[in-house]
């Protein structure tokens, strides 16, 4: 309830006792009325020469209508005061509560505005960390090398996700966890899941099995990330929990009225759970068994972030453990769809089929020479991140440090796609982007993609209605990357891979 309906709630019911109250006053009015008419009588007995017997009776019932008129009067009045100091209680209490209401704003507006800063902070030295390890991945080719390299990759990796966890958890904390649904492709969700953990189970003897049912609907909407997040989140627990024998990813629906509950199941056949430790699995910052887990990294926060995510999407998680035999985790969350949708089909041989190896090659389907592009990151090394991540790609790619460069590079030379960064000194990404709106009057709009550390739910949107094309959060995920690319690369400016390299 909030402030104007709980004083409505009160105000009513004092106006209700106000008017009971006037009910009251009427009756005694008449009450009085009576008295006068017995008193007139009292008087006329005794010009009369009455007896004094009835005189005295008489007197006697005057007095005793009077003194209860006038007790209930009293009463009244005291009610009545009463019904005064309520309302000014009342009206204080309103005020008390407006005032921490438009506290409470402040401070979660100020909660709002430190994640947005701690995610932009993070995550930005991050993408130098990732980035960087990758470029030297691809130009190391001696063994320690690159077993060096991998090893601060996975370092960084790991160190994303608790950073992760943590901003995911204070926004849980602060009321900011926002489900943001939007139309997705469903077999490239679950081919994407899948694709990661068979890379991270390339070096592993573990088997991973997938049965994806044919009938999901092939285009559903709902929020795509968020059901990733929940999905790797549990996957990624059974790979770092089972050393041996297989893990099993299973996904089918249940659809009705244009709804469909989506039911992913994870398998393994790990170290299991206690039960005296079931009941804390959920819990912020737990982590069950340590003595035999302390070698296993983790915030304990990624079940609790999952299950408000569940939770949040109209589903939530279970779980069914046989401590030293494996568990089964079961994730659900409710999704829309358009009636009529096809089927995903049969996904699971194309899933089965992704080679560990692929997915780490750095090969691409076409490279685009004649395409320029304009990076603008007030980091330096960024720049260089990017200008990596996209030279197989073979582009035209020109890089500046600020939004007055890059006006000043577009004066000079005309691009094809620009990646802007958001926060930067003197004009950030957002004014810079405004900028280049009102310069393109009568030309076509250049792609603008927000590339950028600030990674707070509602980001996405607020780039999008402020002149932004498209959304790349930073560390850069170069599947991410490369499927932005392929988006807004047109077909006329691609050359094929094969003929590049004949040309070669």
């Amino acid at each position: 309830m909030d402030i104007a309906d709980y004083i409505d709630k009160v105000v009513l019911s004092l106006v209700t006792k106000a008017i009971n109250h006037v009910a009251s006053i009427a009756e005694i009015h008449s009450e009085i009325g009576a008295v006068r008419v017995m008193a007139e009588e009292l008087n006329t007995l005794i010009e009369n020469g009455a007896a004094r017997h009835d005189v005295a009776e008489k007197s006697r019932a005057v007095a005793k209508i009077a003194g209860a008129v006038f007790g209930r009067a009293d009463d009244l009045q005291r009610e009545v005061a009463q019904i005064s100091m309520d309302i000014n209680e009342v009206m204080g209490s309103a005020e008390d509560l407006n005032a921490a209401r438009l506290k409470a704003d402040r401070e979660n507006r100020s909660k709002t505005l430190f994640l947005a800063r701690m995610s932009h902070e993070l995550r930005t030295p991050m993408n130098a960390i990732i980035g960087m390890s990758e470029l030297a991945e691809r130009d190391c080719g001696r063994p320690v090398c690159l077993e060096h390299i991998r090893n601060i990759k996975q370092a960084g990796a790991n160190l994303l996700s608790i950073i992760n966890d943590i901003l995911d958890f204070s926004k849980i904390e602060s009321g900011n966890l926002q489900i943001t649904p939007s139309p997705y492709d469903a077999a490239s969700l679950f081919n994407d899941v899948t694709t990661i953990v068979r890379v991270r189970l390339a070096d592993s003897s573990v088997q991973f099995v997938t049965s994806i049912a044919p009938d999901i609907p092939s285009q559903m909407t709902g929020d795509a990330g968020r059901i990733r997040q929940v999905l790797l989140n549990l996957l990624s627990n059974a790979v770092k929990y089972t050393k041996d024998g297989f893990i099993k990813f299973t996904v089918s629906c249940e659809r009705e009225d244009g709804t469909v509950l989506l039911r992913c199941a994870v398998e393994d056949s790990g170290i299991g759970i206690k039960q005296q430790d079931m009941g804390h699995l959920f819990e912020d910052f737990e982590r069950v068994d340590m003595q035999r887990n302390s070698d296993i990294e983790g915030t304990g926060l990624g079940l609790s972030i999952a299950q408000s995510l569940c939770r949040a999407m109209g589903g939530t998680i279970s779980v069914t453990s046989e401590y030293g035999k494996g568990s089964v985790f079961t994730a659900t969350m409710l999704q829309s769809f358009e009636r009529g949708s096809s089927p995903i089909g049969d996904i699971a041989g194309d899933a089965a089929g992704k080679n560990p190896a692929s997915a780490r090659s750095l090969g691409v389907s076409f490279t685009a020479p004649g395409f320029h592009v304009l990076v603008v990151d007030d980091i330096k090394v960024n720049l260089k991140v990017a200008r990596g991540l996209l030279a197989p790609f073979e582009m035209d790619i020109d890089t500046c440090s600020s939004g007055d460069e890059a006006l000043a590079m577009m004066r000079e030379k005309e691009y094809d796609l620009i990646f802007m960064d958001h926060m930067m000194p003197g004009m950030d990404g957002i004014e810079t982007t405004c900028a280049i709106r009102s310069l393109e009057s009568g030309r076509n709009k250049i792609p603008i993609v927000a590339l950028t550390a600030n990674a707070v739910s509602g980001m996405k949107e607020m780039f999008l209605e402020n002149g932004f094309n498209d959304f790349l959060s930073k560390p850069i995920e170069i599947p991410r990357l490369y499927k932005l690319v392929e988006k807004w690369v047109p077909e006329e400016k691609r050359v094929r891979a094969e003929a590049t390299r004949q040309a070669k």
